[in-house]
């Protein structure tokens, strides 16, 4: 969970640097990644499609990281 929260403000802080960044949506997918593999690795066997599902939070969370990366306008 400390883990988590550094990520938040890391990406909150880098989001005060430019306004048109998507910050909810980026830590949303964070998130859902967290919670995905908490819930596929609660019964102690993954299966395919556990790891299909958690194999598709990761590229959603990775195309949001990039699209807030390529918003990011720095001060010159």
């Amino acid at each position: 969970m400390k883990q988590t929260i550094k990520f938040i403000i890391a990406f909150l802080a880098l989001n005060y640097f430019s306004g048109r960044t998507n910050v909810k949506d980026l830590v949303h997918r964070a998130v859902d990644v967290g919670l995905t593999i908490d819930h596929v690795s609660q019964d102690g066997s993954i299966s395919q499609e556990d790891k299909d599902a958690v194999v598709q939070e990761i590229q959603e969370l990775s195309d949001a990281v990039i699209k807030f990366l390529d918003e990011i306008e720095l001060p010159k």
